[in-house]
Formats: C-alpha cells, structure tokens, sequence
C-alpha cells in the first residue's frame, strides 16, 4: 500500500495521526482512503521543512497541497508547519500555495528570508524556527558509540587538540577528486601548526546509497588514510539524534547538512556551512552569524581557513549563538500553535 502509515503519536494530550506520503499517493483510491481518515480529526498538519518548494520534486509540493485543500474542503482547520522556501520556486508552486492560503490553510516560515520571500506572493505568514530546535537530544539515552566518541574528544581535547566535526552531503560536490584534494591539503596545514586536529565524522543522512553523507564520509576518511586523526567514525553515528549528541562535543562544525547545522546551533557549537538551496541564509541571521560562514562546495579551502578563524574566536561566537537560542526555541515552538489552538479554532 503506498497510502498513509498507520501511526497515532499524542502531542500535549492530543492525538496525532502520523500519514506517511508516497509519491505515487495520488490516485482515486487514495483521496478516498485519506477522506476516511481525516474525517475523524479536526486538523490536517504538513510539516513544510523542505518540500514545499520543490526541494524534492514538484510532486512532493503539489501532492500536498492537494490533500490540504481536501481537508480544507471537508471543514478541517489546514496548516503547514515552518518551510524553507527558495528564490525561484516555479510559478505553479505559488498559485498552489495562494489557493490553500484562500482556503483558510495557516502557513509559516522557518527564517526570515523564507518568510520575505513567501510575503510576495502570500499575505498571512507567520515566522518559526525549524522543528528541530524543539528536540533536546540529552533526553534520549546516549548510545555507548556516542559515549565513546565524547571520552575520547575529551581526552584529545585535554592534549590541546582541536575537535572538528565534518558533514559533507554528496549530492552537491560536482568534482570529489579535486574537493578531497583540495580539502585533505588545507587540513593537513591546519594539523601541522601549533594545535592538532581530531575529527569527528557526522552523517545526519544516514541512508544506504552513493549520494549519502555515510557513503561521502566514508570515502573521505578511506582518502584521508589515517594522515589525520579521526576521533569518531561515521559509522558510529546512526540517527539524527545521535548527530546531534555527537556535534555537541565538537569546538567547530563543517557540515553540509542545515539540520546538522541546527543541531550545532541549538547546543552553541559555531557551524560554518557548505550551503545550498538558498536554506542557510535565514537561519544564520537567527543567530546574528556572517555570511561569510557560508561556504561553497568547489572552495573547501577557503572552508576550512573560515573554520580556523572561527575555532581562532570560539568562545566568543558561541557566547554570541547561546544569546539567542532561547529566542529561537520559543519560535520553533510556535510551530504548535495550531495544537493549542492560537488563531486557528
């Protein structure tokens, strides 16, 4: 069956039906199966993050919209959680979004580029932060593999090493000889001056397939070939969770992913970032970070000299990031205004 998933979570004493999309859930059948279920609750709930700007796939917007407007239609309160929304989303995508807008559907953004970037074409949009900053890792158990990874950036740590935590996403280096080229070299040079480097490989994608950050990091670490140390294996880190226990040991972050990037945030970690998708700029002005940390994939020695200079003043941007992590939290919060019924009962 490629429908829904038949999974029921309770948020604040409410119960939440969890639906699972397909890409090929757009048939007959499946409008009716999801009529059948949605007539049993009050709200019908997209989590926007990054497929409302056909960051996927055209498909993966429209597929839900269409359901939104049904649920509209059939007297369900319709809200789309915090999205991302890129610069030159397509002409349909909006007339999509201004039609469930007009249906009543509450919409929000997840930084304010987004949300500037929405305001064009919509009129009602509301500014959170990302979901994420409402996970607190420290309460899942640590796995003994995180455990491990956090004694032994501590030991380094007390040998005055410094510890780097690197993401790299696969689907964005055009070139990866001449990426792991450039990037072992600038690492080799910041590792022969006066503080060694220790790295932490962090995949938050841990899917099994060439384009992954597992696939990627393995690669590098296999080119790398033990010239520098390696503190944690990406092997050893197996859900976005514990990406985000690992990060927190970590002085500096790398990385190629935003919600790794988030996870850094939320816990004081400076990331810089090898950006795409236009989804890092906003996030970064939440934080009162530079642009300067954004990074592209064909200039990774320009990214790890960013990266000294940032490890150079670490305490004092982290003090800056830990200034406005409750602010934000508050605003990823808001992403549940629609549980409590703020605005939209």
């Amino acid at each position: 069956m490629n429908g829904p998933t038949d999974r029921t979570v309770v948020l604040n004493g409410v119960p939440v039906k969890v639906i699972g999309f397909s890409r090929n859930w757009v048939s007959f059948s499946s409008f009716k199966e999801f009529i059948s279920i949605a007539v049993s609750y009050s709200h019908f709930v997209v989590i926007g993050a990054d497929v409302m700007d056909n960051a996927y796939s055209v498909l993966n917007t429209v597929q839900r919209v269409r359901f939104l407007l049904l649920a509209a239609a059939m007297g369900l309160k319709t809200v789309v959680t915090g999205c991302s929304f890129n610069e030159d989303v397509d002409p349909h995508t909006r007339e999509l979004l201004k039609t469930a807008e007009r249906a009543g559907t509450f919409i929000s953004a997840r930084d304010g580029v987004s949300l500037d970037r929405m305001l064009k074409f919509l009129t009602n949009v509301r500014l959170v932060a990302d979901l994420a900053f409402g996970i607190d890792a420290e309460e899942h158990s640590l796995p003994l593999r995180i455990a491990a990874i956090r004694d032994r950036a501590r030991r380094w740590r007390e040998q005055d090493g410094v510890v780097i935590g690197v993401n790299l996403c696969g689907w964005h280096i055009k070139d990866k000889d001449k990426f792991f080229t450039d990037f072992i070299a600038a690492l080799l040079q910041w590792d022969s001056s006066s503080r060694r480097v220790g790295l932490i490989l962090i995949p938050h994608d841990t899917r099994n397939d060439r384009l992954s950050d597992l696939d990627t990091l393995t690669e590098f670490q296999t080119r790398l070939g033990g010239r520098i140390t390696v503190i944690g294996t990406p092997q050893e880190v197996r859900s976005g969770i514990e990406a985000k226990q690992a990060v927190r040991c970590c002085d500096v972050l790398l990385t190629g992913r935003m919600h790794l990037a988030i996870a850094a945030l939320d816990q004081g970690v400076p990331p810089v970032s090898f950006c795409y998708q236009g989804k890092f700029e906003g996030l970064y002005q939440m934080f009162g970070l530079s642009s300067e940390w954004l990074m592209a994939y064909d200039t990774p020695d320009k990214a790890v000299d960013t990266l000294r200079q940032v490890q150079d003043k670490r305490d004092e941007w982290s003090d800056v990031i830990t200034g406005h992590v409750t602010g934000v939290r508050m605003l990823a919060h808001h992403n549940f205004d629609w549980l409590e019924g703020v605005g939209l009962c």
